[in-house]
């Protein structure tokens, strides 16, 4: 008979924790909440931290540190602190400045920070010192940020919210997918550390958008039969970001009813962002499907160069470092790396490395534009053989000529693939070359963590710290797993490792 109680004591705190969990508004949030399987960051507790001798990787944790103060102060001054949210009255969030910017430039910014800080955070690498805030504190303000993102997206907010919502199918959220991946990959990140609702929230909007690929056309530059589709605009990187969603939501939901549908249409994303004509006749098989039969067309030309904005664009050649973001995702849930993650990476990093552009008419790729001096390869070294941080524009930048998001990332995925064995060159020089240079750009006078000041960009663009804060931590989460051998192998398929 002792034992009696106990079992119904049991069974009325489950109960009222499961009502208390599930009497959120609004409803319906409980079923996507379950399928959230978190990190199991016990794996790492060992290699929390950054080792004394890695020089590469104490660079990149000073910037990221330098940065988290910055963010952490922007945060206070430039985003709105709210609790009148319809349907979240009375929970406090940084919401999105829809009064004041475009969509992506009111949502892209808060997921960046919102990634940056998780990185930091549950790597044991943030500073209260350097940061300014406590950890507590700061986690506080990291989640206050998910909440924002999550709260505003089209399927947690009543539409008659003054047209503000964001996500797919909202309007102005062409790139929402990229910007749900991220926060989504934060907010994983801190599971255990976040309240009920932000969860939930999180949650079904991760569900909503990852579904919302499931039957959606993948688009490419070219037709099968080479007719160019959309002249001047690659679709790469739009259908890697897409990848980094489909591949951020299955790590997170493992055992969703949907999982499935997921990977097959991350993998078809995937293979796609940087495929090529030939690529159309390639029986090789892929996540052991013909790579073949999973394109309708494609996005880059035979030498791996690819046009964007009208010109050849190396910012936006760097569209395979998307999917290197997931490599973190699947490693962080114990799955492999699918080789469609990978597809033409090394293809990729040549046309970075290796393509030769001489100075004058463009007669390869019929941009019409010339293609200007010095010419030589994107990636170069230095006049007494080390290597330069910076990047040659075969036709210049409309963003910014100085260090931007994604090369380190590149550098770095080249080492852990072994994508400069036997080249003339060594991948890691680059990385630790950018590590320095990011260092140096923030250490300008008049900084205080930012990496950029007035008149480093050419487009007038919000949040180009909270972008390269991403990009940085990214960069981080690669390196940590590398040398700690906690990167996934690859594998032919989706799933876990044994």
């Amino acid at each position: 008979m002792t034992r009696r109680p106990s079992r119904w004591l049991r069974i009325i705190r489950n109960f009222w924790l499961t009502l208390v969990a599930c009497a959120l508004p609004p409803s319906g949030y409980c079923r996507q909440i379950e399928h959230v399987q978190p990190v199991d960051w016990t794996r790492y507790a060992t290699p929390t931290g950054v080792r004394s001798n890695d020089t590469l990787g104490q660079t990149l944790i000073t910037v990221l540190q330098n940065e988290a103060r910055y963010e952490l102060k922007w945060l206070g001054a430039e985003q709105k602190l709210v609790n009148n949210l319809p349907g979240w009255e009375g929970v406090e969030c940084y919401a999105p400045r829809f009064d004041a910017y475009n969509y992506e430039c009111a949502v892209r910014p808060l997921t960046g920070f919102a990634y940056g800080m998780a990185a930091l955070l549950k790597t044991g690498v943030y500073s209260p010192a350097s940061g300014g805030l406590s950890r507590a504190e700061a986690l506080h303000r990291t989640e206050l940020a998910i909440r924002g993102v999550a709260f505003t997206h089209i399927v947690n907010t009543p539409s008659d919210y003054g047209g503000h919502r964001w996500g797919q199918g909202a309007s102005q959220s062409w790139e929402a997918a990229y910007w749900c991946a991220q926060v989504a990959q934060a907010a994983w990140w801190l599971w255990d550390e976040l309240s009920p609702k932000t969860r939930q929230a999180l949650a079904k909007m991760v569900e909503h958008d990852a579904d919302a690929f499931i039957n959606m056309a993948v688009p490419y530059w070219a037709d099968r039969l080479g007719h160019i589709v959309t002249p001047g605009d690659t679709k790469a990187e739009e259908n890697a970001w897409n990848s980094m969603l489909l591949a951020s939501a299955q790590a997170m939901m493992p055992h969703h009813p949907n999982v499935e549908k997921w990977r097959q249409k991350a993998s078809e994303y995937q293979i796609s962002a940087y495929s090529r004509q030939s690529d159309l006749t390639n029986s090789t098989l892929v996540d052991r499907t013909a790579a073949k039969d999973w394109l309708h067309g494609y996005n880059v030309f035979p030498d791996g160069v690819l046009v964007n904005h009208n010109r050849v664009h190396p910012d936006y050649m760097l569209a395979q470092e998307t999917c290197f973001a997931s490599m973190v995702a699947v490693s962080l849930a114990r799955q492999y790396i699918p080789q469609s993650m990978l597809f033409n990476a090394g293809l990729a990093y040549r046309a970075l490395t290796e393509v030769q552009f001489t100075p004058g008419p463009d007669t390869r790729y019929g941009t019409g534009k010339a293609i200007a001096a010095p010419g030589g390869t994107i990636y170069y070294r230095t006049p007494d053989g080390g290597y330069s941080g910076d990047i040659y524009y075969p036709q210049g930048s409309d963003w910014t000529t100085k260090i931007t998001d994604g090369y380190i990332n590149m550098d770095l995925a080249a080492v852990q693939l072994g994508f400069d064995v036997g080249k003339q060159f060594s991948a890691i020089g680059w990385a630790k070359a950018r590590a320095r240079e990011l260092l140096a750009l923030q250490n300008r006078a008049g900084h205080d963590g930012n990496i950029y000041h007035a008149g480093d960009w050419t487009a007038n663009y919000r949040g180009t710290d909270e972008v390269i804060f991403q990009s940085n931590a990214q960069a981080w989460m690669q390196w940590w797993l590398m040398q700690n051998h906690l990167m996934s192998p690859v594998g032919n398929h989706w799933g876990p490792v044994p």
